[in-house]
């Protein structure tokens, strides 16, 4: 599952709407998700893109078609494509299934701002490429990108 610019002209603004964005750009953006029959299952969408860390946003409609496989995808592409030191969330205090799903994933609270939104406090979570159990090795994300450049 490799990035490319049709995801993101699909995947994005079905993501942000989903996760109640105001405004999508694809400026500075890519998405990976899955689509069947012209309907998304989920979407990550990567953004802030630093070098050593990038923002991540996880959209899912039913939480049923978030496998294993997929969320690997989702943490393979920014650690091991583009070998990323950490990757972050940013999570309203009033969102509880996001901040749940997201410490579940196995992100950490490094930061919050009080009253950063409307309602509620912002969470900045990060995750670290040494505390991701999503990762299944190097050998299979480093294929990944000698498949694509083929």
């Amino acid at each position: 599952m490799n990035p490319n610019s049709s995801d993101i002209d699909l995947l994005g603004p079905w993501a942000w709407k989903l996760m109640g964005a105001e405004c999508w750009t694809p400026v500075g953006k890519t998405a990976l998700g899955r689509v069947v029959d012209g309907e998304v299952l989920w979407a990550c969408v990567y953004d802030h893109y630093e070098n050593g860390s990038i923002q991540m946003h996880i959209a899912v409609d039913n939480p049923k078609y978030v496998t294993r496989q997929a969320i690997s995808a989702c943490f393979e592409y920014p650690f091991y494509q583009l070998d990323v030191k950490k990757v972050l969330g940013f999570v309203n205090s009033e969102n509880h299934n996001a901040l749940t799903f997201d410490l579940r994933l196995g992100f950490q609270i490094e930061h919050v701002i009080k009253d950063a939104y409307d309602r509620g406090d912002m969470y900045i979570l990060s995750m670290a490429q040494g505390q991701c159990r999503w990762l299944r090795g190097k050998d299979y994300g480093r294929s990944i990108i000698s498949s694509a450049a083929a």
